[in-house]
């Protein structure tokens, strides 16, 4: 990675941490929002392994804190107060996501009796698997920057909760299946349908909440859960996208599945041949789309940016393959995996050319770039710092003595 390119991402972390009150001065601190907040999480820590510094763990530790202060509590406007768990005071402190955290959207949640508006529904707050699963990951990334053990027991509590509350059994002897947005308390959904990728970014996810734990020497947990979730991936065949940021989640949840086979924490599977083809055939599709000739303002950069993440794991799949093939099945295994990944290594061009689209001014001048500002200045940031290629949450850097 080129140093001008950490720079910018340090630039651009600057800018919405200010903005939000991570780090003093005139900003919002309760500008929270889980999916922007993880990925700055993770990118700081990608930051500070590179630049061998502690400052930017130390700006993760209190972005994390003040989500955890925000998004584990109820809203200024909704009459209950308190930690969404229903724990007291000390106990929500020394347990911030036993309750699950919210999304972090800016309406408050559909009430019990109101009608359903799709459209308003986007804006409505509540919980999202999927962004739990990123946080999930974000305090994993953090157990390995500081050392501290905390970080990864508050993940476990998170998916041990938000799995028991988004899964469900539709009848007696089906398969297991999951709801896509949950109410701020997990006692009713909100959204009954099942994101066709969220049990296989669960089943992912809770492997490396396990990974992080047994670096720690802990026992082993979360057994149920990931079995439940590895239990729902029964629709391989339709994980395959037109989304720039669907694509880039099935980059990640490949990368990271790699990088869980290579340290021996996750066991190989043929259905890796499954998940690669659905993103073969992803990029395909969208490299023949001419998504790229539309007017800027008809574009949303962050899944386009959720993309350009994505694509720089596939040379790190390749690695991980290619450093313990004994992990990776049959020689038959190795040899397709490694074919594929080949054949997709020449999509990686995609990420460069994505970052210099929405990092130039004209760009982000944009009314698109500015309503979604700080989502989209994170996730440029993210991939700026090379932040699927970083080295597993699970490593650790020296304690911060916290």
């Amino acid at each position: 990675m080129l140093q001008s390119d950490l720079a910018r991402a340090e630039a651009h972390l600057d800018e919405f941490l200010r903005r939000t009150g991570v780090r003093g001065g005139a900003g919002d601190p309760s500008r929270r929002y889980l999916w922007n907040d993880a990925h700055a999480v993770q990118t700081l820590i990608s930051v500070a392994r590179r630049r061998g510094t502690r400052e930017p763990i130390e700006d993760a530790v209190r972005l994390a804190d003040l989500v955890h202060r925000t998004l584990g509590r109820h809203r200024k406007d909704d009459p209950r107060i308190g930690w969404i768990s229903g724990l007291d005071e000390l106990a929500g402190e020394q347990h911030p996501t036993k309750g699950g955290l919210r999304i972090g959207k800016p309406l408050r949640e559909r009430a019990i009796g109101e009608p359903f508006d799709e459209f308003l529904e986007w804006e409505r707050d509540g919980q999202y698997f999927h962004y739990l699963t990123r946080w999930m990951e974000a305090l994993c990334a953090l157990s390995g920057a500081t050392g501290e053990h905390a970080w990864c027991r508050m993940s476990i509590e998170l998916a041990t909760r938000t799995c028991a509350a988004f899964t469900y059994f539709p009848s007696v002897g089906t398969p297991p299946r999951m709801y896509w947005k949950m109410s701020i308390d997990l006692a009713r959904p909100l959204v009954k349908s099942m994101g066709l990728l969220d049990p296989l970014d669960g089943f992912t996810t809770v492997a490396r909440v396990r990974a992080t734990e047994r670096a720690f020497d802990g026992e082993p947990v979360l057994a149920r859960e990931l079995e439940q979730l590895h239990a729902m991936l029964v629709e391989p065949a339709m994980w395959a996208t037109t989304d720039p940021l669907g694509i880039g989640g099935l980059l990640h949840a490949a990368t990271e599945q790699c990088a869980l086979v290579e340290s021996g924490d996750l066991a190989f599977e043929p259905l890796m041949h499954e998940l690669l083809a659905a993103i073969h055939r992803s990029l395909e599709f969208f490299a023949s789309n001419a998504r790229f000739s539309q007017p800027l303002e008809r574009r949303l950069a962050f899944r386009e940016l959720g993309l350009a993440l994505g694509v720089q794991g596939i040379d790190a799949m390749l690695v991980s393959i290619k450093r313990t093939p004994e992990r990776f099945g049959s020689m038959a295994d190795l040899e397709s995996l490694a074919a594929r990944l080949d054949s997709m290594s020449k999509f990686s061009l995609l990420a460069r050319h994505i970052e210099e689209t929405w990092d130039s001014d004209g760009a982000r001048a944009t009314q698109g770039w500015l309503e979604h500002i700080d989502i989209n200045q994170v996730m440029l940031a993210a991939s700026l710092a090379g932040l699927q290629g970083a080295a597993s949450p699970a490593e650790r850097l020296p304690a911060t003595g916290r």
